[in-house]
Formats: C-alpha cells, structure tokens, sequence
C-alpha cells in the first residue's frame, strides 16, 4: 500500500535493439569518431577540440582529456570510449593509436560479406601471432633503450610533449620541459636502484607564469594561502625552520573537523567567549581535541598533518602550543608524506599514538612564488620531488600536466621493459609485412581450427594488413620509409587480392635484408615506448572483435 499522497512510478519497459554491425544510427557516430580521431592522429594535422561543458571550454588535442567532454547515450559508444579511456590509465599514452586503429578495423569488418564471429576469429588467431612475433627478437622495427644515454632519454620524452600543439611551446620551452621531466624521472630512482619503489612527481600548476619558470623542488611543495595572513603561523613556521634536528609529525588519513562517524549520536553546544577573553573558541565536547593534543605534546611533535579536514577549533588548540596544522592534503599527497617520512597514518580520532606514527622532516620552510605561499617538506632520505609547471593561460597549463605525467609515466614502463620503437608507424607496417608472411605460410590444420575457409582466411588477413597500414602511413613520420615498405606491401596486398599467396620464404626475399637495415636507419629525435604502443595495439584489436561480437543490445530505460 502507497504512502498518502505518492503515486508509483511506472516501470518503462526495456528495448532491444540491434548490435553495432547492424546499426546504422550507431555505426556513424563511430565513422564520425573515426574522423575526427583520423585528423588527430596525424603527424602534422593536429586540431583543437572545443567542448563547452557546463561553461568550461576545453581546449586540447590530448585524447585523455578529450575522451571526458565526448558524452553520448548509445552504449555501444560507451563501450568504446570506456575500452579506450582504461587503456590510457594504465598507460598514459597509446590512446589515439588504439581508437584510431580499433574504429578502422571495425568499420573495414563490415564492408566484407564474412560474417562478424568468423572475422573475430580469424584477427584473435592473427593477434596471437603478432604479439609473439613482437616479444620475439625477430622484430626488427624495437631497438634497445639504453637509460645511460641521456639523449634516448630525452627522444622519448620529446614524443610526449612536442606532438601535442595545444600546450602552445616554443622550441626552446619545448627543450626545457624536456630536461625538467627527465631530470624528475632520474632524481625518482631509489639510490639502492630498486625499480619497484620508484617516487612518483609531485605537479604544483601555477598559471600566469611563462613555461621556462618551471622548475623542481626537493619534498613535498605544499600550498598555505593563509600563511602570511596569520601571525602566529608564522612565528611557529619560523621555529621550524631554525630546527638543528629533524622535525617531527604525525599524519591523520580521517577527518578531524568532528563529523566523525564516532560522533554520530552526539550533539555540539558552541560555547562563545567574552570580548574580553582571549581564550580559545571550544565545542562542549571537546575531549577528543584535547586527546589528540595531549599527545601530540607528550610526543614533541611539530606538524599535525591531516589528509582531510582539521576542525578550526582544533587548529587554534594546536597553534597556542606551537604545533603547526596543515590539511587537505588529498590521497595522493598523504600518502606520499607517509612514504617521503616512512611513517604510518593514524586511522582513529581515539587511537594512542605509537613512535610508527611519527615521521622525520630534515627540512621545513615556506617561498613565495606567483603571489602564493608553499610550504616544502623534505624527507631526510628522499628522492621525491616536485615539478613547479608554469604556463601563461589556463588551457594550456593543464595540457601540459597531462603530457608531463604520461612522459614519466612512459619513462617508468620503459624502465621494466627497454624497447622503444625508432618511429610511430614504421612497426605497424612491420607488423602488417610480418601478418601476409602468416597467411602465406598458414596451413590447412591451422585454417580449419579457426573455423574458416581458406578464401576467408585470406581476405580477412588482407583487411587487417591493410588497416595497420593505413593508420601507419597516417602519421606522416619518416615518408621515405614508410613509402618504401608501402610499395612492398601493395605488391603483397595484390598477391592476395588475386588469391596468388606468397610463400614465408618469397615474402622474406621481397623484403631484403639491405632494405631492413635502411629502413632502420631513421632519424630517432623521437622514440616511442615498445610496451605502450604495443598494448595500444592489443586494446585495439580487442576492441574491435568485442564490436564486432555484440549482436543484440538491451537497452533499460529504468
């Protein structure tokens, strides 16, 4: 029975509609995602996406910050975006190659008249091979990473920050990022070379400034807009900083403003002094402050640091016995506190504090810098640091945060697997040359556990070559190259097309040896990370076959 006054809702009934292969609403929203992902993928075409979102402008051509502004209704379109957007928080970068590729194979897949399960057979099969193929040392198109070369460093830094034209850098702003977000990355390594523990960079944007102001701090850079405005702050920070032994404190990971589910069933009497007094403003049930006080004194510490939210009262407790008090922290930057202090976080208001909880500061002092007060914490072992990112507009600065992060993001992948590729799409064609070797080669046994005709095997293996090619010579990299070993893939794709394959040993002597070495003698300004592309190009095909999969959808208004 319904409440006086409540109508029920009535239930919307649920809708089934036909997968994306058959589609014809959904399939070109995704052609119109393939062009516009086609025109920023290339080399020197690269345009501004313009999204005005609740009276935000984005301004980018940086698919980690675009992917959030592109909104839609159609869950195949979520799907795709979803797949995408997983990659590039795992990886940083990649994300163009796979959405590009994923939306050419896709879409090349319906153009055919085999049927979608026996295409995503047949590209699962070929996909195996190709990643074996590329783990294998019979690629020819990987090169080594060498870390001691300060130069390969910066290539691969160099791809990361001067593709993107929407950070607005001139060269010479474009050289000093370069050596700024290596000089990072090579301070993050642990001095016992101990890869598994490696810092991450702490980022500080400050907008207004030209970017050859960016710079590094040693710790941990901490803003206080309120540091000049109190006395008392700065009194207790210049006791800090004339400290001949370390500083100590204790970092809270809950909040401390007194909404505490502990305090769930209490209630609060503020109590107002006198005019007169100069007494601190105190909550009638302020045992838990003075808990946290008191041992914060009988444990000498000098800085109470809060993940979330310290209670004003509390704070003003905390700076009459010269305790000074910074929250809002955020996760990231407690937990790197904790790991720059090798300390642990207090969970509980009512927790006793145990010498686990105290963390060393070698160094504790406040700069100016843009009209804005930090503060700087620095471990007394630590490698971490933080980069100062300065740009003159808004935009742009974020822009340049997201290249900075995917680049030491791309440094440390590098670091557990040492392989980068000299261009950005000279491997794809490798990888295409290496696919018509596989249907060359490919004997019935195989052919029959795919599930296929040989004429199917044949011509889905040409799609895919074909599109690997296609998003290789995109990029409009090293077009000498590239155009050479197109010339032999055309050769090869009108064997197929006429049905008259090659043998693996044909195919190898139509692509010499003195053309390999040519081919790998490329201009590497630019280096590109082998694990990032490689796993872009798994996502991608992935991607495809789960499109191409999907035969009904089932839509829940509800």
């Amino acid at each position: 029975m319904n409440a006086p006054g409540i109508t029920p809702c009535k239930a919307l009934q649920s809708e089934i509609i036909q997968g994306p292969t058959k589609n014809h609403e959904t399939i070109q929203q995704l052609k119109s995602l393939f062009d516009l992902f086609s025109t920023l993928y290339s080399e020197d075409n690269h345009t501004l996406l313009q999204n005005s979102s609740q009276g935000h402008v984005t301004m980018t051509s940086s698919l980690a910050r675009m992917l959030p502004s592109l909104k839609t209704k159609d869950p195949i379109i979520k799907l795709f975006l979803t797949s995408i957007e997983n990659h590039i928080k795992v990886y940083c970068e990649g994300g163009m190659l796979s959405a590009f590729l994923c939306l050419k194979i896709f879409l090349t897949s319906l153009s055919g008249e085999i049927k979608p399960h026996v295409i995503s057979n047949i590209y699962d099969w070929l996909l195996d091979k190709v990643v074996i193929y590329l783990q294998s040392d019979q690629s020819s198109c990987k090169k080594e990473f060498n870390f001691a070369n300060i130069d390969m460093l910066k290539h691969l830094v160099r791809s990361q920050l001067s593709a993107y034209t929407s950070t607005y850098l001139n060269d010479t702003e474009i050289q000093h990022m370069i050596q700024l977000v290596v000089n990072a990355f090579v301070s993050s390594i642990p001095e016992d070379g101990d890869y598994s523990d490696l810092y991450n960079i702490q980022y500080q944007c400050v907008e207004g400034k030209p970017p050859l102001e960016s710079h590094l701090i040693d710790g941990l850079l901490y803003q206080m807009p309120h540091l000049t405005l109190k006395k008392s702050v700065s009194v207790i920070l210049s006791g800090l900083t004339s400290k001949t032994d370390a500083t100590k404190v204790v970092l809270y990971n809950i909040s401390l403003s007194g909404d505490s589910e502990v305090f769930s069933d209490m209630n609060f009497e503020i109590k107002v002094p006198s005019v007169q007094d100069n007494e601190v403003d105190t909550l009638h049930d302020s045992w838990w402050m003075n808990k946290i006080l008191t041992q914060l004194k009988r444990l000498n510490i000098d800085i109470l640091a809060c993940q979330k939210v310290v209670h004003p009262t509390l704070t003003k407790m905390c700076q009459n016995e010269k305790i000074l008090v910074i929250d809002r922290l955020g996760e990231a930057m407690a937990n790197q506190l904790l790991k720059m202090t090798d300390s642990q976080a207090v969970t509980l208001m009512t927790q006793k504090l145990e010498e686990t909880h105290i963390g060393l500061l070698s160094e504790v002092k406040a700069l100016r810098f843009a009209e804005k007060t930090f503060l700087t914490l620095q471990g007394k072992s630590s490698n971490l640091k933080t980069m100062v990112l300065c740009h003159r507009y808004e935009e742009p600065l974020q822009e340049l945060k997201e290249r900075c992060e995917a680049a030491n993001h791309v440094l440390k992948l590098t670091l557990y697997n040492p392989y980068v590729f000299v261009t950005k799409g000279q491997w794809l064609l490798d990888v295409a040359s290496h696919i018509a070797g596989i249907i060359g080669s490919c004997d019935e046994g195989d052919i029959k556990s795919i599930g296929c005709t040989r004429l199917e095997f044949v011509t889905a293996g040409r799609n895919l070559l074909k599109c690997f090619k296609h998003v290789a010579v995109s990029s409009d990299e090293d077009k000498d190259s590239v155009d050479l070993i197109e010339a032999e893939l055309e050769d090869i794709c009108v064997g197929l097309d006429s049905y008259n394959v090659k043998t693996s040993d044909e195919l190898t002597d139509h692509y010499p040896e003195d053309d390999k070495a040519a081919n790998s003698a490329v201009n590497d300004d630019k280096l590109y990370s082998f694990r990032t592309q490689t796993k872009a190009l798994y996502c991608a095909v992935k991607t495809a076959l789960l499109l191409l999969k999907i035969d009904k959808v089932i839509i829940n208004p509800n």
